[in-house]
C-alpha cells in the first residue's frame, strides 16, 4: 500500500519537517487536527535537504497503519460501561 504523506518543512530554514497523514491540509496541519507521524532535522547536502528518507516514509507508514488498527478495533470493541448488565441469579457464593 503506497500512501501519499504530506511533507511540511520548516520556515525557519533550520532543515525541521514533519510527514503527516495523506490528505492533510496545511490548516489542519497548523490547527494540529493532523498530528506529524514522523518529525526530524535535515542537512542541507548536494543542493537537497538529506531527510526525510525512505526509513522515515517508512516509520510513517508504520504509525500510519498503527493508528488506522487502533481506530478500527475501537469502533469494534464495545466499551464495558455500555455492555447490558448481567441479570442476578439470587445466590452468593
Amino acid at each position: 500500500m503506497i500512501e501519499k504523506f504530506v511533507l511540511c518543512r520548516s520556515d525557519a530554514g533550520d532543515g525541521g519537517w514533519s510527514l503527516h497523514a495523506p490528505g492533510s491540509t496545511d490548516e489542519d496541519i497548523a490547527t494540529g487536527e493532523a498530528p506529524p507521524l514522523v518529525t526530524g532535522g535535515a542537512a542541507w547536502l548536494d543542493d537537497r535537504w538529506s531527510r526525510p528518507s525512505a526509513a522515515d516514509y517508512a516509520v510513517a507508514l508504520s504509525v500510519y497503519e498503527w493508528l488506522a488498527a487502533r481506530r478500527a478495533l475501537a469502533e469494534a470493541v464495545t466499551p464495558l460501561d455500555q455492555l447490558p448488565k448481567p441479570k442476578p441469579t439470587g445466590s452468593v457464593v
